[in-house]
């Protein structure tokens, strides 16, 4: 399905010194990404996107991105046949760690030899409840998604 609209990336200002990549997630692995497969995690609100970032219920400082995205080839898990069980499995983390794929993460992978370029799909950090939804991203270009920064606060490479 295609997607367009807003969406919001919360970010560590000295660990991600490059949002608009999938470097940080490549490096360290997440719940639909396996280790050496870059994505952009993406909330649809910027509420989800703090739930995200606050998972043991303290804020650290953050930078919520705001970003304008015409995006093809996005599957819903909502409207889908994924198992549910699976996408929600709390042990992707130990497995990403033994160097295995999580059910979640193999999901990923089938996804994307689908032709699938992200996955929508309900977050599952600690405090999010069952609306907060996030688009995970393996495939985009700056054209697909924009930062949106018309006043220009952001620093420039």
């Amino acid at each position: 399905m295609p997607f367009e609209g807003l969406l919001y990336r919360a970010i560590h200002p000295r660990s991600d010194r490059e949002p608009m990549t999938g470097r940080w997630s490549a490096k360290h692995g997440g719940r639909f990404n396996r280790r050496g497969r870059e994505a952009l995690y993406l909330s649809l609100s910027p509420l989800t996107s703090v739930k995200e970032v606050m998972r043991d219920g303290r804020f650290q400082p953050t930078l919520i991105l705001t970003l304008q995205a015409t995006l093809d080839a996005v599957v819903d898990a909502s409207a889908s046949t994924l198992d549910a069980a699976a996408l929600a499995d709390p042990d992707w983390w130990w497995a990403t760690r033994q160097g295995r794929l999580s059910p979640s993460q193999a999901i990923a992978e089938e996804l994307i030899a689908e032709g699938a370029a992200g996955l929508l799909v309900r977050s599952f950090a600690p405090l999010a409840g069952p609306k907060d939804m996030n688009l995970i991203l393996w495939s985009w270009s700056p054209e697909s998604l924009r930062v949106i920064d018309d006043e220009g606060r952001l620093p420039r490479p």
